[in-house]
C-alpha cells in the first residue's frame, strides 16, 4: 500500500510537470519489528525495531529526482538524519540556516548529482531511547565495519567493539587482546567521537 501511495505522489508531481525540481524522500527511522523476519542475499534478517544493532538501525534511504539522480544508482555511504538539513539546503539552493544552534550535518547533495561525495561520513555518531524517562541514551559511534557502544552508560553494551557484518545482527564483542593495531587505532578514534558528545 506504501508502494501503491508513493506511486501516486510521483504521477501527482509528474502531471504537473514540475518532476525535475522536485526530489522525492522516503526512508524510515528504525527497523522493522523483530516479528518480521526478511531475506537478503541469501539468510534470514530478524527486524531489529528498538533495538541498536544494524538491523534496528539500518533503515532504507530512497531518492527520486529525475534527470539528477540517475536510475538505479546504489551508493552505500553513511548518511545520518542530522545530514538533511545541509543536503536539502543546498538541493533549495541556500545556505544552511545558522539559528539552530551547531549543526553536525554533513551535506551530501554531491552523492545525488555526481553519484560521489568527497566529503562523505566515515563515521557516526548515533543515540537511541525506548522511553528517556526511565532509561538514559545508548550511544555509539561506528563506521560501515565496526561499531563501539559508550562504556560509560550501565544502560548499554558497555563497552562492546563489534564487527559490522551487512543485514546482519551485530557481532560477538571483540576483546582488546585480540584487535589488530588497526582495530585498536580505530577502537581509539571511535572513543574520541563519543567523548565529544554530551
Amino acid at each position: 500500500y506504501m508502494d501503491k501511495l508513493v506511486g501516486q505522489i510521483a504521477e501527482h508531481i509528474a502531471a504537473r510537470s514540475i518532476s525535475k525540481n522536485t526530489l522525492i524522500i522516503y526512508s524510515g527511522d528504525n527497523g522493522t519489528p523483530r516479528t518480521v523476519v526478511s531475506q537478503f542475499n541469501g539468510f534470514s534478517v530478524r527486524g531489529g525495531k528498538h533495538s541498536t544493532t544494524e538491523p534496528g538501525t539500518n533503515v532504507p534511504l530512497i531518492m527520486y529526482w529525475p534527470r539528477t539522480i540517475g536510475r538505479k544508482t546504489v551508493v552505500n555511504d553513511l548518511v545520518n538524519f542530522p545530514d538533511f538539513m545541509p543536503t536539502l539546503a543546498d538541493v533549495a539552493g541556500i545556505p544552511a540556516p545558522t539559528t539552530y544552534g551547531t549543526l553536525d550535518g554533513v551535506s551530501f547533495y554531491s552523492t545525488l548529482v555526481t553519484g560521489s561525495n568527497p566529503l562523505a561520513r566515515s563515521t557516526i555518531y548515533d543515540a537511541f531511547s525506548v522511553d528517556t524517562t526511565t532509561r538514559p541514551f545508548n550511544r555509539w559511534t561506528q563506521n560501515t565495519s565496526y561499531k563501539l557502544y559508550d562504556i560509560s552508560n550501565k544502560y548499554s553494551t558497555s563497552g562492546t567493539f563489534v564487527k559490522i557484518e551487512q543485514g546482519k545482527v551485530d557481532g560477538l564483542p571483540i576483546a582488546d587482546s585480540v584487535l589488530t593495531p588497526q582495530e585498536k587505532q580505530l577502537k581509539q578514534s571511535f572513543q574520541q567521537i563519543l567523548n565529544l558528545y554530551h
